[in-house]
């Protein structure tokens, strides 16, 4: 069986187009686009198949600042630049077709949204789950590790909040392997 890898670059959004530009002139296919909070960061993963391998472009941001929209080179993804303004509150810009907030109607304006302050980070412990609130210290393993082309910034706590490209590296690559294949490395040891 074929082991697939992963490749992720973290890019600042004023880059977003330019590299999701790069994919579609190699012929990438648009997978998905999705949205996680994390703290006060919000990480968009745009995710495509090219050459039967899988990349992703990732943009963090503190879910403030205004997103280009690559619906004008991937049309399709109008639909989940929709989804993420009504379910986060993340605005983009320029998206082809925006239904400016009426995509999905729910009671609560921005339900995905929350207050960092309120998140609560579960953990299992002893058979149990436990609650640790963002605020307590991180154990440093949950920290990725940093690149020559990646800056990585952190809070006091620990907690990745900002990744950004230092001017050296446009397009740091991280390959990411499934825990799976990993496990099954080990093994061959």
């Amino acid at each position: 069986m074929m082991k697939e890898t992963q490749q992720t670059r973290v890019v600042l959004a004023a880059d977003l187009l330019y590299e999701v530009k790069r994919l579609s002139d190699r012929g990438a296919r648009m997978i998905q686009l999705g949205c996680t909070q994390d703290g006060e960061v919000f990480e968009l993963n745009y995710s495509f198949d090219i050459d039967g391998g899988f990349e992703n472009i990732r943009v963090c941001t503190n879910g403030n600042e205004v997103i280009p929209s690559v619906s004008n080179i991937y049309l399709c993804s109008f639909i989940y630049e929709n989804e993420i303004h009504d379910l986060y509150g993340i605005t983009f810009e320029g998206i082809a077709v925006d239904y400016k907030g009426t995509l999905i109607k729910t009671a609560k304006l921005h339900p995905f949204r929350m207050d960092p302050t309120e998140m609560k980070k579960t953990v299992k412990g002893k058979g149990k789950l436990q609650a640790k609130t963002l605020k307590e210290e991180v154990p440093s393993e949950s920290v990725p590790e940093q690149t020559a082309d990646q800056e990585i910034q952190t809070d006091a706590t620990g907690e990745v909040f900002k990744a950004v490209e230092s001017i050296e590296g446009r397009g740091n690559i991280e390959t990411v392997e499934k825990e799976e294949d990993r496990e099954d490395k080990k093994e061959a040891e």
